[in-house]
């Protein structure tokens, strides 16, 4: 779920919204969409509004004065207002290829391109709109390919060239050559998930490429049930991506980020994906894909399913999976209420029948991350969600927790969460805005040492890498940046790779 927009009379939701609960959950369940129904009505009230465009507050803890300044974290080259991330859609199009509009009718086949956007007001300088609580406004939407036909057949050659150009043409200009999938929840629109995706890629610097996969969910609140099976659906569709990706990029990683009902999606979409290879074993399919981390935030999905019969194979293709979860997700209380059972991003493991001995064995295991954010203090549905399921972006801790996992892959222990006795669950410590500061600094300035030229960039040891550069704030030295060449493409510095 996502609900932060649109709007709905409050009159006809009342009156639609039982009547659709009981078609979707058949008359076995009805008294439990009386449930859903009551807990629903009260808390409407917590829905956004319509029209609201995505800010840059709140933003991640190590952005705190003292920190990391957001405005030197930009490479020069990119401190502009203007920028774009990819999208990748089966929604409906109409108008020109670069004036894209997007409907809510399913396309049979792939749309891939750029979102334009546009950061604060016209006349404020960058320090300006990186210190002011500036919007993320999706100017246009320019389509650069279409893949057509079945999702499992391949494209051709040249039938997404300008696409994969684009996503190179930016993995070239970044030191950290990961592409990042954003796969959003429902009621909401393809303009808001851009705009939240702009507002990550921002806020790591610009660096890599990020893909917004807008599946053709639409802006009510009677339609979750059809919204479902409308992401459920576009899973080929997802598989066709990263395959695309895989196959035809220069990505060195691959990462997805599943939100609320987009969760269904991609896991339906991991499953298919590793059916599509059973000749592969774990490692061999892992070399194929480059899948790096997966993962999943206020996640919608039956619990039982997805450990018993999904998470294995989503564990072949990832280097790790990390599930957020919270004992106070309203949403997905509700959802428990209308299915009967718990939901992956508010689990009851007693419907899994685990033992102690489970649950310390899941604890020493490095790749699957669990993390309970139930009692992270500051708001968990401001400006978005309802009843505690907009957490990750309303919540500046743990916005900087997975946004450091989305893009920097750094583990749990050293981003400085903690475990509790006798629970296979990582919680975020008091100091957590400290040990998370701390991390950065030590994993990203061991991994800087960039010439104060582009000469010197560019007669630097043989055999080295681009590194990550993160500029902290004025207590330590700024790093500086090279200047662009043409193309736009900056020369490499003379680096060590950050690893994983």
């Amino acid at each position: 779920m996502n609900l932060h927009s649109g709007c709905s009379p409050l009159s006809y939701l009342q009156r639609a919204l039982f009547d659709r609960m009981v078609v979707q959950m058949g008359a076995d369940r009805i008294a439990r969409a009386a449930g859903c129904y009551v807990v629903l009505i009260g808390l409407i009230g917590m829905v956004g509004g319509c029209g609201s465009k995505v800010k840059l507050d709140p933003k991640p803890v190590i952005y705190k004065p003292g920190r990391f300044e957001l405005a030197e974290m930009v490479p020069t080259a990119q401190r502009t207002p203007d920028f774009h991330v990819f999208y990748a859609t089966n929604r409906v199009a109409k108008g020109p290829a670069d004036k894209r509009e997007y409907t809510n009718g399913v396309y049979d086949g792939l749309r891939l391109g750029v979102a334009n956007v546009s950061m604060g007001s016209n006349g404020e300088s960058w320090d300006e709109i990186n210190t002011h609580n500036t919007t993320f406004d999706v100017t246009s939407f320019h389509e650069l390919a279409r893949l057509k036909g079945p999702a499992t057949s391949q494209p051709s050659a040249d039938a997404d060239s300008a696409f994969v150009k684009a996503v190179n043409e930016q993995l070239a200009v970044s030191p950290n050559k990961q592409v990042n999938i954003y796969v959003h929840g429902f009621r909401t629109d393809m303009k808001w998930e851009c705009g939240i995706l702009a507002k990550l890629f921002h806020l790591s610097g610009r660096r890599g490429a990020m893909v917004c996969f807008a599946w053709p969910s639409r802006q009510s609140l009677m339609l979750y049930g059809g919204d479902v099976n409308r992401a459920r659906e576009s899973a080929p569709r997802l598989v066709q991506l990263i395959e695309l990706l895989a196959r035809q990029t220069d990505a060195e990683r691959i990462n997805l980020l599943a939100y609320s009902c987009g969760a269904p999606m991609v896991t339906d979409a991991m499953v298919q994906l590793r059916a599509r290879y059973p000749e592969d074993d774990a490692a061999a399919i892992a070399k194929r894909f480059r899948i790096g981390n997966v993962i999943f935030a206020a996640s919608d999905i039956d619990l039982k399913t997805f450990v018993k019969g999904q998470l294995q194979q989503i564990r072949d293709l990832a280097d790790h999976v990390v599930i957020y979860i919270a004992d106070n997700d309203g949403a997905l209380g509700l959802a428990k209420l209308g299915y009967g059972a718990s939901r992956v991003g508010r689990p009851n493991l007693k419907e899994l029948e685990v033992t102690q001995a489970d649950l310390d064995r899941f604890a020493k295991d490095e790749e699957l991350q669990v993390v309970d954010v139930t009692d992270v203090p500051g708001p968990h549905a401001v400006g978005g969600g309802f009843g505690g399921h907009g957490y990750w972006y309303a919540n500046d801790w743990i916005m900087t927790d997975l946004l450091v996992t989305f893009r920097w892959q750094i583990p749990a222990e050293e981003r400085g969460l903690v475990r509790r006795a006798g629970k296979a669950r990582w919680y975020f410590p008091k100091d957590y805005p400290e040990k998370i500061t701390a991390a950065l600094r030590r994993r990203l300035g061991e991994s800087t040492t960039a010439p104060t030229t582009a000469a010197s960039a560019q007669t630097g040891p043989a055999g080295t890498a681009a590194g990550e550069p993160l500029n902290s704030s004025p207590s330590q030295s700024a790093m500086p940046e090279p200047d662009t060449i043409a193309g736009g493409i900056a020369p490499p510095r003379t680096t060590v790779q950050l690893q994983r």
